[in-house]
């Protein structure tokens, strides 16, 4: 599975043997195997690693800024122990230094897989951590990508990170949403748990339609602790699928039930991913000019008109928001859902239009 360590040298191209990309922005320079001071190579720990690798050599990435370990860190680990000073290790040389382009190579080689196949979980663990780290930075993304392909970027980060992965890992956009939609919602010390009890893919993806469907309640809800609740409910299903031989017994009690606030009628129908974490804004959030304190007195003042009014305001926010998702990348079965709920919205607000519309042609009509 591991890559010839006999080869000293590899042509600085578009691709490598690897699969992972060489951009013309962090493009290999040297790639060879070679004696190196332990004390000069430091663990790349921005991503975790997935797994013990099975690398013959550790694998550094040298760049201006020193040589960052991305596979086989334990084998640095043990000849230290031992009391050797130095150690024999596979080194590519980046022209340029980049938190994400080390990142991005790190990983490339588990989702391959040349270090090993890293456990499920693991995998969309580290997948997770790449993509937080992605998020929050603010490095220009464009050289991180193929220079033969030609990829295409907008103003929509989350969508350009998408974009990315699925260019240095030469995975599909489902497979890339399916690493992220499996991991969402769940907290570190979950995950772990998880990795540990060796949690394959087959039970994530039997818990991905209920858990979708979890989210939305609490995001309707506006629970504040979204990812706690997830992870208590996603425990608990592993429980039973490990102690059931793969069998899962879903239930609403799995979670208490959400408390109601007054919302208007489309927003208690509201498909929860599109509101965002805070979801849509309940009745009267939105100030109209000149509107009453209280939504009874909104509604006895202005009636129907206040209603569409509302509900016109309140679509705009979700249609926003189900927009980004859309084109952040949706896997089917979740863009069915999203598509079905912006029908229901759509449904219910040409409802609320009829009498507003039978009002005006009256009188207009005198």
């Amino acid at each position: 599975m591991k890559k010839n360590s006999n080869v000293n040298e590899i042509s600085d191209s578009c691709r490598s043997r690897s699969g992972e990309n060489e951009q013309k922005g962090f493009h290999v320079v040297s790639h060879e195997i070679k004696v190196v001071p332990i004390v000069e190579i430091e663990q790349y720990t921005k991503v975790p690693d997935p797994g013990r690798s099975i690398a013959f050599h550790p694998e550094v990435i040298k760049t201006e800024k020193g040589c960052f370990c991305v596979a086989g860190f334990e084998k640095v680990t043990e000849a230290k122990t031992s009391g050797a000073g130095d150690i024999k290790v596979e080194v590519k040389e980046i022209s340029s230094h980049s938190e994400l382009d080390i990142g991005l190579r790190k990983l490339s080689g588990w989702i391959e897989p040349l270090n090993g196949t890293p456990l499920y979980a693991s995998l969309i663990f580290n997948v997770a951590k790449m993509y937080a780290l992605m998020l929050a930075s603010d490095e220009n993304m464009e050289p991180l990508v193929d220079c033969g392909k030609g990829t295409k970027f907008t103003n929509d980060r989350e969508a350009d990170i998408k974009r990315v992965l699925i260019d240095r890992w030469n995975r599909d956009r489902d497979t890339i949403n399916a690493y992220l939609n499996h991991s969402k919602y769940l907290n570190d010390s979950t995950m772990k748990k998880l990795i540990e009890a060796e949690a394959p893919k087959a039970f994530f993806e039997a818990i991905q339609v209920e858990k979708s469907r979890k989210v939305k309640l609490l995001e309707k809800d506006h629970s504040p602790n979204i990812t706690g609740e997830i992870s208590k409910l996603v425990l608990g299903w592993w429980k039973q699928y490990r102690d059931n031989k793969g069998k899962i017994t879903f239930s609403d009690q799995d979670q208490a039930a959400p408390q109601k606030t007054r919302t208007s009628r489309r927003t208690e129908g509201q498909s929860g991913s599109c509101a965002g974490s805070s979801g849509v804004a309940a009745k009267g959030e939105h100030n109209l000019p000149g509107s009453p304190e209280s939504p009874e007195q909104e509604e006895k003042e202005h009636g129907d008109r206040w209603e569409l009014a509302t509900s016109i305001m309140e679509a705009g926010d979700q249609f926003i928001e189900c927009g980004k998702h859309i084109k952040a990348g949706l896997s089917d079965a979740e863009l069915l859902v999203e598509l079905r709920d912006l029908q229901a919205v759509i449904e219910e607000i040409t409802a609320e239009m009829e009498p507003v519309l039978t009002e005006l042609e009256l009188s207009l009509a005198v």
